[in-house]
C-alpha cells in the first residue's frame, strides 16, 4: 500500500496522486448493447442465461420473496443510502 502525505504548500499535486485513472467505456458499449438487445429479445431465457454466465447462479425463477423484501427493507441506512445515488449511475454510463 502506498501512503501519501498530505501537502499543505501543493495541494494540487496531493489530489493528482489521489486520482483514480479513467476508464474508457466506449469498448464496452457493442458487448453490453448485445447483452440488451439479447434480453429484449429473448427475455427471461437470456437473463438466466446471462445469470449463469456472469454470477455462476441458477435461478429457477425472479421472484422476490416476502422474506428478502424485508430483508431489503432492513438494510443498513448508509448502505440504501449508496445504492439510491449510485443506483442511476448504471444505467446513464451504457
Amino acid at each position: 500500500m502506498k501512503i501519501i502525505t498530505f501537502n499543505k504548500k501543493k495541494p494540487e499535486l496531493t489530489w493528482q496522486q489521489l486520482k483514480r485513472p479513467a476508464l474508457d467505456l466506449t469498448a464496452l458499449r457493442p458487448t453490453v448493447q448485445s447483452i440488451l438487445d439479447d434480453v429484449r429479445i429473448s427475455g427471461d431465457i437470456a437473463v438466466r442465461e446471462y445469470t449463469k454466465k456472469f454470477d455462476k447462479l441458477d435461478l429457477e425463477n425472479f421472484v422476490v420473496t416476502d422474506a428478502e423484501k424485508e430483508q431489503a427493507h432492513n438494510l443498513d441506512a448508509d448502505l440504501k443510502k449508496a445504492i439510491e445515488d449510485n443506483g442511476g449511475k448504471v444505467g446513464s454510463s451504457i
